[in-house]
């Protein structure tokens, strides 16, 4: 009877698992496109210079410039890196997913130097991770 019951149980870890693992990429996925959609576009290379990794925080620029319209979601290079770079993740490991801007100006655009985003890009997203995982979580069977 107890070889039932850990096989159960081991079969539910395993779906709870994954759909751990799927909750957290598309968290990642939100907070990417959120952080991407609230920062001011001039030239463009602030906004093209969001990446997303998994263990290691990214360093250095990309050569990127995304000039979508401020609000709007990051262009199609920018979502397709970020899939690209949340396939390698698996809960199980327990690695971090980092979402980074090396810009050296990417501090004072978080604090407010452009009128166009007074708030900040990352301050603002924080403030709405509890809503944003609980869209992932609802929306993952």
């Amino acid at each position: 009877m107890a070889g039932v019951f850990e096989a159960s149980m081991s079969a539910f870890a395993g779906r709870v698992q994954v759909d751990v693992t799927k909750v957290m990429k598309k968290v990642a996925m939100e907070l990417h496109q959120k952080i991407v959609a609230k920062t001011p576009v001039d030239t463009g290379i602030a906004r093209g210079n969001w990446l997303v990794a998994v263990a290691r925080a990214p360093s250095g620029k990309v050569a990127r410039i995304d000039k979508q319209a401020l609000g709007s979601n990051p262009g199609p290079e920018a979502i397709t890196m970020a899939l690209s770079a949340l396939s390698s993740y698996d809960a199980l490991t327990e690695q971090d997913i980092f979402i980074v801007n090396n810009l050296a100006y990417i501090g004072a655009l978080e604090h407010g130097h452009s009128g166009q985003a007074p708030a900040g890009m990352v301050t603002i997203t924080v403030a709405e991770f509890k809503g944003i995982v609980r869209r992932a979580a609802k929306g993952t069977p």
